[in-house]
């Protein structure tokens, strides 16, 4: 079995100590690197030569100010970088790690952006944090959210996501778009990497979002549902084939 690579954005260094302690007991876990802000993280993925993770831990209230004197304008959500890293790097799942396990915006704003799972700093955060790595590299489809996070959220957040009125095209990213069209056409996966639509470990990541997005729970429904909404570059598709769909 490889070695599950994972870094660890925190602006409290003792939490990313914790986080190294806890998986250096951990078989085939590793913290291979660590940054107390997402920018740094960033600079650091966009070298050609950064080793990439399978996951990073992110926190979601980044202060860079005195406790004393938080100011809620001052701060920068986690959350907010989730678009870019997935986006950039959609083999890496990205972690939600939050004091707030209060707050449902912040929990659905996670979801909503991307994330691949939100874990409260609560008591038991050390046994979900293996509990989420373990479950999602074995489903990547899966959404991990520790016990004191309701389901409802989640829930919640997956209905305010899909926006069944408008275009196919605007409710997904522009890979997500291509990924779907490819799907939509018949094409395997194999192929659609091969077109480099996507990279090999980014293509479960997208048609998961997919299916997020528009509701569904298996890929099979992809071409469906292009016909019934009458995707333009799927029908297109089947008028140069001679097939014309009404």
């Amino acid at each position: 079995m490889n070695t599950i690579k994972i870094i660890v954005v925190d602006d409290l260094k003792g939490f990313r100590e914790s986080v190294k302690t806890l998986f250096s007991k951990v078989n085939n876990v590793e913290v291979s690197n660590e940054f107390g802000t997402p920018q740094d993280l960033l600079l650091y993925l966009e070298k050609p030569d950064s080793e990439k993770p399978d996951f990073i831990l992110l926190d979601n209230d980044f202060n860079y100010i005195t406790p004393e004197t938080v100011d809620e304008t001052k701060k920068d959500w986690g959350f907010n970088h989730l678009p870019l890293l997935t986006e950039k790097y959609p083999s890496i799942k990205c972690l939600i790690v939050s004091f707030h396990n209060d707050k449902p915006y912040l929990v659905k704003e996670a979801f909503k952006k991307g994330a691949s799972g939100y874990i409260s700093k609560h008591d038991d955060y050390r046994f979900d944090l293996k509990k989420a790595i373990r479950s999602l590299s074995e489903d990547p489809a899966f959404f991990y959210r520790s016990p004191d996070i309701p389901a409802r959220w989640v829930n919640e957040a997956l209905q305010e996501l899909r926006n069944f009125e408008s275009p196919i095209r605007d409710q997904l990213t522009g890979t997500e778009f291509k990924v779907f069209l490819g799907i939509a056409v018949g094409k395997t996966k194999p192929m659609i990497i091969e077109e480099r639509t996507c990279a090999e470990g980014a293509f479960d990541h997208h048609t998961r979002r997919i299916r997020i997005k528009l509701g569904f729970e298996c890929n099979w429904e992809i071409p469906v549902m292009a016909i019934e909404k009458r995707v333009p570059e799927v029908l297109e598709f089947y008028r140069e084939k001679g097939i014309h769909i009404t």
